[in-house]
């Protein structure tokens, strides 16, 4: 009866069981070479103490698997019959084939029903060469994502502020504008701070009245001006009318700042209030000495120890040049010393409504304790200016002191730069 062709899946076992049993055979072999060696450690240190288990695997099969069905002793008899092959016996030939096919039919047995380790073994592969080709070919070269894995890799929504950390420019200018924000809410404050902006109350004559008891009080005159009040760039100020004392501007104006050389404005006031203009002074070594202490870039009037000059001129020499040495000689001459004359200067100061001034010296330089502010230096202007000697004397372009046996030859020049090339001014 003609034996049936065997299918694909069995072509393939059958193709199978040809390589591994050809593969075994080679391993028996070399395995039973290897174990006739002898492995002595001290001997042969690059041989590992722990070898493989697979080098024992046949031993173990041996054991356990019957002597009727073990490959193990069905080889080594087909080796004693294959020598006896070499030597041409036909009887071995017909019997090396016929254990060839009986073995062949014992190998497949044992993978049909698994009954060894290797069966067992031999079985589970081509169980997973026959799911591996049954398996269906995938259409795409990756299986599809999970939902959670898309999400995760999905493009996040930006928030309004999410990036800017990356664009340096934006966020150094949203920086400053933060500050900005901070910082000119608490500058306005403080400048603001010593300033009461009142409703002027209106008198029958249109006069602005103050009724606030608050010396920092301030109005403004007049309040609904439609013009915008001009660009100021100082840390303070403030305007004044000089004839009615109405205040037309005011910008931080009882800021405590140096008056330098504008302190000479009290210094005038008194000695032309209580002086004789006419009266002679002499240098004499205390006026020397308080001179001698002044700053070495002074500006001065030149006078010296032994020379004798009349209280004008030195009231020209204060106006014109901002003479030190004019001021001192004319301190200690009214006040009898220069420490009195200061007292008398603040008491003045006091009497006028000069609140946030106080001097240190009649001349102006920078000493701890000397200071006044825009609003003072407004008072201490009109009322200087308001009397008629100071007046006269401040429209003054030039003065000449004539030599004589009692002093040297001066000429002097008003240095008021807006005196010469601001139209109006009439001193300062």
């Amino acid at each position: 009866m003609p034996k049936k062709p065997p299918q694909d899946d069995e072509q393939a076992i059958s193709d199978d069981s040809s390589s591994y049993r050809s593969s075994r055979r080679l391993r028996n072999t070399a395995t039973s070479r290897r174990a006739e060696r002898d492995y002595f450690d001290d001997e042969h240190p690059e041989v590992p103490s722990v070898r493989r288990a697979s080098l024992y695997l046949d031993q173990t099969e041996q054991s356990t698997v019957p002597e009727s069905s073990s490959p193990r002793s069905t080889r080594s008899r087909r080796r004693d019959e294959y020598d006896e092959m070499a030597h041409g016996s036909t009887q071995a030939r017909q019997g090396l084939a016929d254990d060839d096919a009986a073995w062949e039919g014992e190998e497949d047995d044992e993978i049909a029903h698994g009954r060894t380790q290797r069966g067992r073994s031999r079985k589970l592969e081509e169980e997973d060469t026959v799911q591996h080709r049954q398996a269906p070919r995938l259409t795409s070269p990756l299986p599809p994502a999970h939902p959670r894995v898309q999400t995760r890799y999905a493009q996040p929504r930006r928030g309004v502020f999410q990036g800017l950390h990356r664009n340096q420019t934006l966020l150094l200018v949203g920086i400053i504008l933060g500050l900005m924000l901070i910082i000119i809410p608490i500058v306005a404050h403080t400048s603001q701070q010593h300033i009461t902006l009142l409703r002027p109350k209106t008198a029958s004559n249109g006069t602005a009245v103050v009724t606030a008891k608050d010396p920092h009080a301030i109005v403004i005159t007049p309040s609904d001006a439609d013009h915008p009040a001009p660009p100021v760039f100082a840390s303070s100020a403030y305007l004044m009318d000089v004839h009615s004392g109405a205040t037309l501007y005011a910008a931080n104006p009882f800021e405590h700042l140096p008056m330098l050389s504008t302190t000479k404005l009290m210094t005038m006031l008194l000695v032309a209030e209580h002086g004789n203009l006419d009266q002679k002074v002499t240098i004499s070594g205390t006026i020397e000495h308080d001179i001698n202490g002044l700053s070495a870039d002074s500006s001065l009037m030149g006078i010296k120890k032994g020379e004798t000059y009349t209280m004008r001129d030195l009231l020209y020499g204060a106006m014109l040049v901002s003479g030190n040495d004019a001021a001192t000689a004319m301190a200690d001459t009214v006040g009898g010393s220069e420490q009195n004359f200061v007292n008398m200067m603040n008491q003045r100061a006091h009497a006028l409504g000069m609140n946030d001034t106080h001097y240190m010296n009649p001349h102006g330089l920078l000493m701890p304790g000397h200071y006044s502010c825009a609003h003072d230096l407004a008072i201490i202007g009109r009322a200087a200016f308001s009397n008629s000697t100071l007046s006269q004397m401040s429209t003054t372009k030039s003065y000449h002191i004539t030599a004589n046996r009692q002093h040297a030859d001066h000429y002097l020049i008003n240095d008021d730069q807006f005196f010469w090339w601001y139209p109006g001014v009439d001193g300062g």
